[in-house]
């Protein structure tokens, strides 16, 4: 039984070997036989933006992202003062608790964690808050640039706009192909009207 297995095993492996060995053979002879394949000469009409100096100059993000900021500062300090606030409402929970009832110092703990609870559920809203409002601006921004880039590239008649950054997958661009400055140039005038 033991000699049979053998055998169909070795069957098998020359069965294979013959077919690879057939398979590619064939490939190799009907190369030769074949047309020449013309390589393109024509690499197409492609042109980059560099988007980290677009974000940069772009006057338009400039405003919304300072207006962002500013947001995002004034919640900060909202959400400060009332941690203060209730800090402050804490340290004299502690001064005074010694001289409380036990059932005074439930209800007061009870108020202070429902304080702090609060506080918790506004700086999440809050939070939750601007980063819709980012991403609506990074949907506006991205609407404003594709936009232009489609009119643009009517007049132009460019095969590819690629968008080029710092740590991107494109590691090396021909400055001859950055047209940055003429599409900011663009944007920032379109974005005056």
């Amino acid at each position: 039984m033991k000699n049979l297995s053998l055998i169909l095993n070795v069957i098998l492996l020359i069965a294979v070997a013959y077919l690879f060995v057939q398979h590619f053979a064939a490939k190799d002879g009907s190369s030769e036989n074949a047309e020449p394949v013309a390589k393109s000469t024509t690499i197409g009409n492609i042109v980059y933006v560099n988007s980290d100096t677009l974000l940069d100059n772009f006057e338009f993000y400039q405003n919304l992202r300072s207006k962002l900021v500013k947001k995002q500062d004034s919640l900060e300090s909202v959400l400060a003062y009332r941690g203060k606030k209730l800090e402050e409402e804490v340290r004299k929970y502690q001064e005074t608790a010694g001289t409380m009832s036990a059932s005074q110092r439930a209800l007061t703990e009870d108020g202070l964690v429902k304080k702090e609870q609060r506080l918790y559920q506004q700086r999440d809203q809050l939070l939750e808050q601007l980063a819709q409002e980012e991403s609506d601006m990074t949907d506006e921004l991205h609407k404003k640039l594709y936009g232009f880039l489609s009119d643009y590239n009517e007049k132009k008649g460019y095969d590819f706009i690629l968008g080029f950054q710092r740590g991107s997958g494109i590691l090396h661009a021909n400055d001859s192909l950055d047209i940055t400055e003429e599409v900011l140039k663009g944007l920032n005038a379109a974005s005056c009207n």
